[in-house]
């Protein structure tokens, strides 16, 4: 294992907690999204086409410095076009779902997310079921400038994680905190508070689709290929996880991610080391029945517990 390998999985452990953090945001105003992975795909074609319009014949110079920071220029500026353009998609379902609540709006983004999956298979501009490959914008993805590039990206990954977080931690000591809180805990007694819960709520919801949009952007470039299947409900089960094992708490969201991420990825390894190829193909085809499986228990084990426990105290009193 080298240098190379533990930034590349750095960078996308950055998108994964980019992505969970945003989705957290929504859970914690009582809109529990399952199709955040549509919102992260429309976040990649929007960059696909920002791309195709600043590099119309698909390839960027990388000779000069000039080319370089050009390039990075582009690149920032396509990240924050996708969100920019992924949050008012955001805000107009949100508005389309207005009178949907609990169950029937995660089922809504659900289905909003497979649409965009099945638009983007049968839309050529962006590519298609074949998909797009975007230029190498600042570093080239190859020969002695790979260590560069995974360095590069993985360091973007911080970065808007740090900004994402330290955002959401002034938020949390605000007044608009309290509002969070207090709509989460009871939205009745929120609004007969004087908090404007649907306001909050559409407000929160643009911008955590925002960033999934910025994160959908990042992976369009730093995998340099996309494909629709890279934003089925199987590739979001893992962000689901991550802020259910997480418990709403923006810290616990961002450890439980890395966390996790980092323990599949270790034990992909041992398996495809020790058990041989064929084996380690097979236990990494197996990925989503395990985190289907996790993701049930995180949800209905405290369920469980708690009715275990009920009766004990029944008795006891």
């Amino acid at each position: 294992m080298t240098v190379e390998f533990f930034l590349y999985h750095a960078a996308f452990a950055g998108i994964a907690v980019l992505l969970t953090q945003s989705l957290n945001l929504v859970w914690r105003v009582n809109r529990f999204s399952l199709g955040h992975h549509g919102y992260f795909g429309i976040g990649a074609y929007a960059g696909v086409v920002f791309t195709r319009f600043s590099v119309p014949d698909g390839k960027w110079a990388l000779d000069t410095w000039i080319d370089r920071l050009s390039g990075a220029g582009l690149l920032l500026g396509c990240i924050g076009s996708a969100a920019v353009v992924t949050g008012f998609v955001g805000y107009v379902t949100i508005r389309l779902f207005v009178r949907l609540r609990e169950d029937h709006f995660a089922v809504a983004t659900l289905v909003f997310a497979e649409i965009v999956q099945n638009v983007a298979a049968n839309c050529t501009y962006v590519g298609g079921a074949l998909g797009f490959e975007a230029p190498y914008l600042a570093v080239r993805n190859a020969g002695a400038e790979r260590l560069w590039y995974v360095g590069f990206y993985a360091s973007l990954g911080v970065a808007l994680n740090l900004l994402l977080y330290l955002g959401i931690r002034r938020l949390d000591q605000s007044t608009y905190g309290l509002y969070i809180t207090a709509s989460r805990d009871d939205e009745l007694a929120a609004e007969l508070c004087g908090v404007d819960v649907w306001t909050l709520q559409r407000t929160v919801f643009l911008l955590a689709t925002a960033v999934a949009g910025a994160a959908g952007a990042l992976f369009l470039h730093f995998t340099s290929l996309i494909v629709p299947g890279d934003f089925s409900l199987i590739n979001g089960l893992p962000i689901i996880l991550y802020v259910v094992l997480g418990n709403l708490g923006p810290a616990r969201c961002v450890a439980a991610a890395l966390g996790l991420y980092t323990a599949y990825e270790i034990m992909k390894l041992q398996f495809f080391g020790l058990l041989g190829l064929e084996l380690g193909r097979a236990a990494a085809e197996w990925k989503e029945v395990l985190l289907a499986s996790v993701l049930i228990a995180a949800g209905l084990l405290p369920a469980l517990l708690q009715k275990l426990r009920c009766p004990r105290r029944e008795a006891s009193s």
